[in-house]
């Protein structure tokens, strides 16, 4: 049914989509949005407790949320114990927003053998 939401007329059927992208950077619920902190997800000290959901929150959650949080320390863990990345233009990395974030063009790095994998 038509609905009001924060002062905006909602009409029937309409697609309201949240976008954790937003969410994250959104000054009312963080200290220094804009700033690379990931450990700000993991603290308390920020305005709004329950902003942080990378796979969506409530009855719609990602259901391979757990798996693929798993399988990417797994293997960010394998690759990155034998070598360090330098992005060779990181000038150029821009984010690009959709279902999922990733980057508006591919991002390419030099792979430097980390110095106690090399004997």
């Amino acid at each position: 049914e038509e609905t009001t939401l924060g002062g905006h007329k909602i009409p029937r059927g309409a697609l309201i989509i949240i976008s954790p992208w937003i969410v994250h950077r959104h000054r009312s619920y963080w200290h220094h949005p804009d700033h690379f902190d990931p450990d700000r997800f993991e603290r308390d000290d920020d305005p709004m407790t329950g902003a942080y959901m990378p796979f969506g929150i409530g009855p719609r959650v990602c259901a391979g949320a757990s798996f693929s949080t798993v399988e990417a320390t797994s293997v960010l863990a394998g690759v990155t114990r034998h070598y360090n990345f330098k992005a060779e233009k990181p000038e150029e990395v821009f984010p690009e927003t959709g279902i999922a974030l990733r980057s508006q063009s591919e991002i390419r790095c030099k792979l430097i053998k980390r110095s106690h994998m090399t004997h």
